[in-house]
């Protein structure tokens, strides 16, 4: 819920982007969150590029963005959280600089 207002100045943009707030899904699933994640991807990014950056990302997560074009996965780690090098990748991922 944050992420746009504690991001936005160290990726160079605004803070108006979507994030997507999570109900607790399946915990039997690799990534509980995919479900919801995939869904509100079919509903509002359709043919956009879409960043998914959590530290909770299983093959499942990896095999569907494998088969959605302009789809970027970003693993952190919860004790390091974002590092400098995700950091800097995202801008010129997306093709904002």
């Amino acid at each position: 819920m944050d992420a746009p207002r504690l991001l936005a100045r160290h990726l160079g943009f605004g803070s108006e982007w979507p994030v997507i707030h999570f109900t607790m899904g399946n915990a039997l699933e690799p990534t509980w969150k995919l479900r919801q994640v995939r869904a509100w991807c079919e509903e509002h990014a359709a043919g956009r590029r879409v960043a998914w950056l959590d530290d909770d990302l299983g093959e499942d997560a990896e095999e569907w963005a494998a088969g959605r074009l302009g789809t970027l996965l970003v693993r952190t780690e919860e004790a390091e959280g974002l590092t400098e090098e995700q950091t800097a990748l995202l801008p010129s991922w997306a093709e904002w600089t």
